[in-house]
């Protein structure tokens, strides 16, 4: 994966400003790194709102999931006891 990026990205690099300027080919390449980090963006803010609308879809249909409770014992009868005494 890195050997590529260290033959691809120079060799792009020579042929692009062979073809353009030198000021171009920054030009290009500053527009090239906007859209691949709004991409990302994007991507990241897609995923965290397809996550909660599924987290509060399955809470809003699931009735054992509220009610479960792993820790508590079952046959506990402490909850009449008041909590300061």
């Amino acid at each position: 994966m890195f050997v590529c990026r260290d033959f691809f990205g120079p060799t792009f690099s020579g042929i692009v400003t062979k073809q353009s300027s030198f000021a171009w080919t920054m030009t290009y390449y500053s527009f090239g790194s906007v859209a691949i980090v709004v991409a990302i963006m994007v991507l990241k803010l897609y995923r965290g709102i397809k996550v909660s609308h599924r987290k509060s879809r399955s809470h809003r249909t699931s009735k054992t999931a509220v009610n479960f409770r792993p820790n508590a014992a079952v046959n506990n009868n402490d909850e009449t006891k008041p909590l300061l005494s």
